[in-house]
């Protein structure tokens, strides 16, 4: 049944590959990676005997209600982030858009599918950060992407998802879960919800309004930044579902939450430990690029800003699995449990790590 499903899928991208400007006529479709988001496919076209690579996603229109919004947001930074690196003096890929024969970058199918279109970017990505170099390279990308943004002067940009990184509006949306029990899974969760009690503080500790507000990606995880093939040199950020005006702690805590884990997201909670290594790693990487950049406000939260966005999504798993997994994909009926469950537990071991470098001043 899945196979049929997937033929139907790949029937539908040979349709509207039919409406984006590829350079020459498509001659084949497959289906490409394995994201929780949308159905990514890559295509190749093919003129004058030069084959040509692309990308081709339907997008889930749930999960991202203003397509609009988040194309308009795409376009205009990508535009800048090429016409600034056109000037540097090292080449790194941009990821772009590419338009449909009407002008826009986005086709509705009869089925009310959307589909967008990237050209395509030779690189590889990690799942880990299983080595400092590896964690420095992405985190110099990310720091390269913020700074190439800072003076950004085009079209104002929209806030494609409102509260996204509200660490207390997260707090409130489990509360509501907590309420209402939608699928009797309260009893399950009792030591979760007691842990997170203890670390409610948390919400207040990155004070966005008080913050500069910048362009920032809001999920710059290690699969979203693209390495060459040799797996050294980091090319550039992809998926800019996210990206809106923000504070650059987020994308900060981001991430050092996605790289500290030393066994990763799929883990057993009690496998989980923080790789300080691996911080540091991060820290010097991100700083060596945006160091001159930040306020010293800034500087001063950028340690505790992993533990707030560890904490974050620990309770938008925990919230996502009491709603009965409504956001994100699941193949177990525990899987955000645990996803829960190891967040809390990276928060825990990163909490000990860290507390004698900061002198437990921020632990009180």
């Amino acid at each position: 049944m899945m196979s049929d499903e997937k033929s139907v899928r790949l029937d539908e991208a040979f349709a509207a590959a039919d409406h984006f400007q590829f350079q020459g006529p498509v001659v084949s479709i497959e289906h490409h990676g394995c994201g929780r988001i949308h159905n990514t496919f890559k295509v190749v076209s093919q003129k004058g005997g030069i084959r040509r690579q692309w990308v081709l996603q339907q997008l889930n229109q749930a999960v991202l209600p203003d397509l609009e919004a988040v194309t308009h947001n795409m376009v205009a930074v990508t535009r800048h982030l090429r016409q600034k690196r056109k000037r540097a003096t090292r080449f790194h890929p941009v990821l772009t858009p590419v338009a449909n024969h009407a002008g826009g970058y986005l086709h509705q199918t009869k089925a009310s599918h959307v589909w967008r279109a990237f050209a395509w970017i030779d690189g590889r990505g990690y799942e880990k950060a299983d080595r400092p170099e590896i964690a420095h390279t992405a985190a110099r990308a990310v720091g390269r992407f913020h700074a190439d943004l800072v003076d950004y002067n085009g079209p104002s940009l929209a806030t494609t998802i409102s509260d996204f990184h509200h660490t207390a509006k997260r707090l409130e949306q489990l509360d509501q879960a907590v309420a209402g029990d939608a699928c009797g899974r309260l009893e399950k969760v009792s030591g979760e919800l007691a842990a997170v009690d203890n670390i409610r503080y948390l919400a207040e500790t990155i004070p966005a309004a008080e913050l500069p507000q910048r362009i920032v990606h809001n999920d710059p995880k290690l699969t979203n930044i693209l390495f060459d093939q040799q797996g050294v040199k980091a090319l550039c950020l992809i998926d800019f579902d996210t990206v809106m005006p923000g504070t650059i702690l987020h994308d900060f805590g981001d991430m050092v939450r996605a790289m500290t884990n030393c066994a990763g997201e799929g883990a057993r909670p009690e496998a989980v430990s923080f790789d300080a290594t691996i911080y540091n790693a991060v820290e010097q990487g991100y700083l060596s690029v945006m160091g001159a950049l930040l306020t010293p406000y800034e500087k001063v939260l950028l340690p505790k800003a992993g533990l707030v966005l560890t904490f974050e999504l620990g309770v938008r798993f925990l919230t996502d699995f009491l709603d009965g997994d409504r956001y994100f994909s699941v193949t177990h009926p525990d899987d955000n449990l645990n996803r829960c469950r190891v967040q809390l537990a990276l928060f825990k071991s990163m909490q000990a790590k860290l507390t004698a470098s900061l002198q437990g001043s921020f632990f009180g």
